[in-house]
């Protein structure tokens, strides 16, 4: 299951994908990037807990990150994308 929508602490929509450990990240971001034809913007930030890459699809930017807390979680990089994150949302519902 996954999909839960909230905001964050800086108030960005926010939605996650519960159970995926951090040797999955690189698949779902594939995933997600065949799904919704996004591009990676930037380079992968990888850290001792933690690892992150911004996606861009028409203007819309998402960041799709792992964790140790959250695990892998979609979050709106501006009030633009947050129709983006809500199909990302839906779509991760499913998986």
């Amino acid at each position: 299951m996954g999909g839960r929508l909230w905001r964050d602490a800086s108030d960005r929509l926010t939605c996650d994908w519960p159970g995926v450990e951090a040797v999955g990240y690189p698949t779902s971001c594939r995933a997600l990037a065949d799904a919704f034809g996004l591009a990676p913007v930037g380079e992968l930030v990888v850290g001792l807990d933690a690892m992150f890459r911004d996606f861009e699809r028409g203007g819309q930017v998402v960041g799709l990150a792992w964790d140790i807390w959250m695990g892998f979680t979609a979050v709106a990089k501006s009030v633009a994308s947050e129709p983006l994150i809500r199909d990302i949302a839906v779509w991760l519902g499913k998986e």
